[in-house]
């Protein structure tokens, strides 16, 4: 620890590098680097990195040839003073401009995770005062609150990625190389907006302690942080698809509450990520206040430094409030890299560098490339005879300590002090004061159609929505399942939402909802599902894992006669209760519109208080267009569900045989020959004998009796394998035929199949893709390995 307060080691350097550039820069690079490279996205995140590491050599080479930490004097001594105070001037202003528009992403990022109904302008003049606070103390004392910070967030955080990078479907990213090389480094040149807080070491660099050795840490970080940006941007895409990735810009967030940690007692993931952004955001802010100070004190060198302190931080906060949205942000964001960022990180270094080597070339100054500035180095002198004088007194040197330990402690309780403020604003009510809901049913309004907007002057009702809410009340009450939902009549599914707020005195609150049933009518209606789907993503307290279900009938009549239709959903789906066959998320949903609109989504319904189950609900483009039950449904679990530990059973020589099955493998091979193209689905399943198979089949001579009474022979076992496996293929053909000719929807996803593992066949027959498929030739290939339970 520097006593000085004006010193940081090559350590801290890196650490602040990390937190100033990884939380600030991933949040969006992978949206943004979907958008020009698809798939591709993760290369271009690692054509920026080149970008940073170029960027980063010229930084470090700049700072082996300037001397001291005033930027302003070092420039003086190698080009003319008013050049040097209007290069100053700007790069404050572009410091400004870069921390307002972070500031405004931190806001929106916070307002959308966690307060929602708290006012923008209050996150930002919060996050402003927590950013002054810090900024006020010295550059080392900074980079010491780093270092806390980073053992306590950013190592959590990383270990998250690396659970969630488990759990993830690689396949997604592929075809590689897909993408334009144009594509690939315009995207890559955008999206190296991500480092632009390298601009921040032209000056942090000159308070190092042995800057000569500073660009092995400086790489070093480049090069972690750049890792872990392509390593985020990889699972990213792999969570959600390329097409909904970029459509996202908080697809990090959603994609860290999509994950379920084992023994995790949480609802909102997210939230719990949203605090490695929020202190990211903090510490960039900071940062960028902290260094304009610096600049404006070094040009006007008159006043206190507080003052000009409290001067960027008051521009930066109003500054933030001038973009509309959040993608007017980006938009600024872009045009500012393109333009000012990239002069700073590239063209300014190589300029002054080209500058130094000339006038070294003409005076010969400089025996190591350094540039003499002689007011500075008379500035430095008296300064460190002066910080000599007070050192003598070692009192005073721990006086100074103590008061630093001080401050970072009064920091805390402000920070904390501040997350209690804005908890409190959004969440105000106890618990009974608030109606918790578990389940949605979304039916159509009786006369609403979904193409007209008025009707005599008034919004016509196209929604009727039941909100099931948990009750707990007297449960042997009979009465009490009545009391616990409420139907509303509304023009749009965030309209009845709102309505439902303002009919009681107790506030619904959406975030432990389990299920959403929609019904046929609204499915049969492009629009109106479209509407459903987009009101429900929107909803910040909707979490992406809801199950997502059809019904025949009326969703209300559903909802009306199951009880704890939520929570009983929510168990039956729960993949350690052996479940099997087909479920649908809500984020799971949009991922495969997204690509291609086919779907598959179970049905339920109703009998006896119980909710039924077994039947699914075929849509393409967004419409109900066929419905699969029985052996139709279990023909495509063969091919897309979960038929792991199922029980199946089958007729041999009069008995029945009852097989539990094991884990099924399958691999889908689609490719094109001899003009037509064959979809090969390859599928292996093994399974035992529940029982004895002497108590179910006739044996016809004594040697097949005298075998092991208590298992069957080899042959008896064959055969039973080939009636399930010629069941088996039977069931996929009908159903192959049934989604083909009749439902015409791609459940299969075949589409996006060919896209990754034949994307030159894809290309070729994308464009007229639904008549291709109607016209693929599906061939099951099916091993079921039986043996006997003992």
């Amino acid at each position: 620890m520097q006593a000085a307060n004006e010193k940081i080691s090559a350590r801290q350097f890196q650490i602040l590098f990390v937190m100033n550039v990884f939380g600030t820069g991933v949040l969006s690079l992978p949206a943004q680097a979907a958008q020009f490279a698809k798939q591709d996205a993760w290369i271009a995140a690692l054509i920026s990195v080149l970008f940073a590491l170029l960027s980063v050599f010229l930084i470090t080479s700049l700072g082996r040839v300037i001397i001291g930490h005033s930027f302003s004097a070092s420039l003086v001594g190698i080009i003319s003073k008013p050049v040097a105070y209007l290069i100053c001037a700007l790069f404050a202003g572009k410091l400004i401009v870069t921390a307002a528009l972070q500031l405004r992403i931190s806001s929106e990022m916070i307002k959308h995770t966690l307060l929602a109904r708290t006012p923008l302008y209050v996150i930002a003049m919060l996050f402003i005062l927590l950013s002054f606070y810090a900024a006020s103390f010295g550059i080392e004392t900074r980079a010491r609150l780093a270092e806390l910070l980073f053992l306590a967030v950013f190592l959590p955080t990383c270990a998250v990625l690396l659970y969630t990078a488990l759990k993830t479907d690689y396949t997604n990213i592929l075809p590689v190389l897909t993408a334009e090389p144009k594509d690939l480094l315009k995207g890559g040149l955008i999206n190296s907006a991500a480092f632009t807080a390298l601009e921040l070491c032209l000056i942090s660099q000159m308070f190092a302690v042995k800057r000569e050795k500073l660009r092995k840490s400086a790489i070093g970080a480049v090069i972690l942080t750049g890792v872990l940006m392509c390593f985020v941007t990889v699972i990213t895409i792999c969570a959600f698809g390329y097409p909904q990735t970029a459509r996202n810009m908080w697809a990090v967030s959603d994609m860290f509450n999509a994950v379920s940690l084992p023994g995790s007692f949480v609802e909102r993931q997210d939230a719990i990520s949203a605090g490695f952004w929020i202190v990211s955001g903090f510490m960039f802010i900071s940062a960028y206040i902290f260094y304009t100070r610096h600049l404006l004190f070094e040009i006007v060198k008159k006043g206190k430094r507080g003052v000009y302190t409290f001067f960027s931080s008051a521009a930066v906060f109003f500054v933030s409030l001038i973009p509309r949205d959040l993608q007017h942000v980006y938009e600024i964001r872009k045009i500012l890299h393109l333009t000012a960022g990239l002069f700073f990180m590239l063209v300014f270094p190589l300029t002054v560098l080209i500058a130094v080597k000339l006038r070294k070339g003409k005076s010969g100054k400089g025996e190591n490339g350094k540039v003499e500035n002689r007011k500075y180095e008379n500035a430095k002198a008296k300064n460190a005879k002066a910080k000599n004088g007070k050192a003598k007194n070692g009192k005073e040197g721990n006086c100074k300590d103590k008061n630093r330990i001080l401050k970072i402690f009064t920091f805390f309780i402000l920070a904390t002090a501040v997350s209690a403020f804005l908890v409190s604003c959004e969440n105000a009510e106890a618990p009974d004061k608030r109606k918790f809901v578990t389940a949605i049913g979304i039916d159509k309004a009786d006369g609403g159609e979904s193409n007209e907007v008025f009707k005599g002057g008034e919004d016509i009702d196209k929604f009727k929505v039941t909100i099931k809410y948990a009750f707990f009340g007297n449960t042997d009450d009979a009465s009490s399942n009545n009391k616990a939902y409420e139907i509303i009549t509304a023009p749009s599914l965030t309209e009845a939402f709102y309505q439902s707020g303002i009919r009681s005195s107790h506030n619904p609150y959406f975030g432990h909802v389990k299920a959403c049933i929609v019904s046929r009518a609204v499915l049969e209606d492009r629009a109106l599902f479209s509407q459903t789907l987009g009101a429900l993503s929107q909803n910040d307290d909707i979490s992406k894992k809801i199950i997502v279900l059809a019904s025949e009938g009326s969703a209300e009549s559903i909802i009306n006669e199951v009880p704890d239709i939520g929570i009983f959903t929510a168990r039956f789906y729960k993949k350690d209760t052996g479940n099997n066959g087909i479920e649908c998320t809500l984020g799971e949903l949009l991922r495969k519109f997204s690509s291609s609109g086919d779907n598959l989504l179970p049905v339920i319904s109703a009998e006896n208080e119980k909710p039924l189950f077994g039947e699914a609900a075929a849509i393409k483009d967004y419409r109900w267009a066929g419905h699969l039950s029985g052996d139709s449904l279990n023909g495509y679990i063969w091919v897309c569900g979960n038929f792991d530990g199922r029980e199946l059973s089958a007729k041999y020589n009069g008995k029945t045989a009852a097989v539990k099955l094991g884990k099924i493998k399958r691999i889908i091979s689609i490719y094109e020959t001899g003009g037509e193209i064959i979809a090969e689905i390859s599928i292996n399943a093994n399974g035992q004998l529940y029982e004895d198979l002497l108590d179910y089949v006739s044996l016809n001579n004594v040697e097949r009796q005298t075998e092991n009474a208590n298992n069957a022979s080899h042959y008896e076992l064959s055969e039973i394998s080939e009636i399930f496996e010629t069941e088996i293929e039977d069931e996929i053909k009908a159903t192959a035929r049934l989604l083909q000719k009749e439902y015409k929807t791609d459940a299969y996803g075949f589409l996006e199949t060919l896209r990754k593992y034949n994307y030159e066949l894809y290309s070729k027959i994308s464009g007229n893709w639904d008549e291709a498929f109607e016209g693929i030739r599906i061939v099951p290939i099916v091993n079921v390995d039986i043996k006997s339970a003992n």
